[in-house]
């Protein structure tokens, strides 16, 4: 901290928040506001969870997560050890032309539960 002739700056008198802190608001009272935002991965993971056996796909976690690389977190849950199972399916453009895309969901409530817990 640096102090001025004035003393401390009203910024640097508060302590700082960090995301190791309770949010607990009173003894015996527990906040279920967030105490951070969550992860790419972790969004990633919570899509495919909702979406459950119809699945996601890269439009989807475009649209949904803004995520302009959805197979890359799908890549990464896999390295984690989630199974998901994915089948390609044709989608017309707005060009008019016909491209292949995936379509990913998880493998069983196994791998639903992993999720889960990697979301919490």
């Amino acid at each position: 901290m640096t102090h001025s002739k004035k003393g401390l700056n009203p910024a640097q008198v508060q302590a700082p928040q960090t995301a190791h802190q309770a949010t607990s608001t009173a003894p015996g009272k527990h906040s279920t506001s967030p105490c951070r935002d969550a992860t790419k991965l972790e969004l990633a993971a919570l899509h495919l969870l909702e979406n459950g056996p119809t699945g996601t796909s890269s439009l989807s976690g475009l649209a949904g997560l803004h995520d302009l690389n959805f197979r890359n977190s799908v890549s990464d849950l896999r390295k984690l050890g989630i199974h998901i199972l994915d089948e390609r399916f044709p989608h017309q453009h707005s060009g008019g032309g016909l491209t292949h895309l995936k379509r990913y969901w998880l493998a069983d409530r196994h791998h639903a539960r992993k999720v889960a817990e990697l979301v919490n």
